[in-house]
């Protein structure tokens, strides 16, 4: 087709990738305050396994219940505090951002957005719950 013809070539970047689901030096600080370090990191990820779920659907409850950004952004800083002390870095990170946009901006996040921190969520646990067994063995 005359008219389409180019010679310009264009460089494609690479979809970005997810920073990493969990941060190793907490864990290894989880590791050292123990000493033998299995103890103590068995019971942090069964805490989180436990109670990083029930956080995540009551900010899942609030969003799609149309409550207010503050009461969101207070669940969402609920499960960015647990997931950074935790070792769930990514987890934490988004539930931040979630926090950070409801405060600033006064909105909620999207459905969109909420099904992603699923998906991560349900990652880092399969990850942690790895761990878990590796320590315990």
């Amino acid at each position: 087709m005359k008219g389409w013809e180019t010679t310009e070539t264009y460089e494609v970047s690479p979809a970005p990738q997810e920073p990493p689901l969990l941060d190793q030096s907490v864990i290894d600080g989880i590791r050292e305050i123990d000493g033998s370090g299995d103890e103590l990191l068995t019971r942090v990820v069964g805490l989180y396994l436990e109670h990083a779920p029930r956080a995540f659907v009551r900010l899942e409850g609030l969003v799609q219940s149309s409550a207010a950004p503050g009461d969101c952004a207070s669940a969402a800083h609920a499960l960015k505090s647990l997931s950074r002390n935790a070792g769930a870095k990514l987890v934490g990170d988004l539930a931040g951002a979630i926090e950070l946009q409801c405060e600033e901006s006064g909105t909620r996040p999207t459905p969109d957005r909420i099904d992603h921190l699923r998906r991560m969520l349900e990652q880092t646990n399969t990850a942690l719950s790895a761990l878990a067994r590796r320590e315990a063995a």
